[in-house]
């Protein structure tokens, strides 16, 4: 079934925001137990609390340097510049930093490694840019987590609606590169986000 090869990448998520998605990723963790989930927290340095998280609650979790290969339901990247490599063996990626007050992630890389994006409502930093990926259907936003389990499972159960949402945010994450001043603005904003 389609369900088989699905990756879901949680990324980007910061102090506090794990507690809150991981039950509604756990409810599909269950239904759907051929599902990879990779988790990368914003600051690799945490993943010691994600790990345990996850493991309290008797899941099939690994750290990636600690494997050899990924036979694993959820894999917690624990290394830095691993995140196109999991972008790329992903089909929905949820960007974390937007059900905190981190003011959301940048969903530029997730597009252009072909990924349906969610997210949730606090992207004040990149706020442009995420009210013109969803206008254009590129982008999913949940105003709360319990919306992320509905969602994902939307998605999971419909290949079409999953292909057009991919479709929609490569064609986009494109366009981008030929806007100048739109990427100027991404690149200066990653910049001082990076600092």
């Amino acid at each position: 079934s389609f369900t088989e090869n699905i990756g879901i990448m949680i990324a980007s998520t910061h102090q506090d925001e794990e507690s809150l998605v991981f039950p509604y990723i756990e409810n599909i963790s269950k239904m759907y137990p051929s599902i990879n989930f990779f988790i990368a927290p914003r600051h690799p340095e945490r993943s010691n609390i994600v790990f345990n998280l996850l493991k309290s609650k008797k899941l099939d979790v690994k750290y990636l340097s600690s494997i050899k290969d990924e036979g694993c339901k959820f894999l917690i990247i624990d290394s830095f510049g691993k995140m196109d490599e999991f972008y790329k063996k992903s089909d929905i990626v949820f960007l974390g930093g937007s059900f905190t007050n981190n003011g959301g992630h940048n969903p530029i890389e997730a597009a252009v490694a072909d990924c349906v994006i969610i997210t949730g409502p606090g992207v004040f930093n990149w706020q442009n840019l995420y009210d013109d990926m969803i206008k254009q259907e590129c982008c999913l936003m949940m105003k709360k987590p319990k919306e992320l389990e509905l969602n994902i499972i939307k998605l999971i159960e419909n290949k079409n609606l999953i292909s057009k949402f991919k479709r929609n945010a490569l064609s986009f994450s494109k366009n981008i590169f030929f806007e100048e001043d739109k990427l100027l603005e991404i690149i200066n904003s990653k910049l001082e986000h990076n600092a």
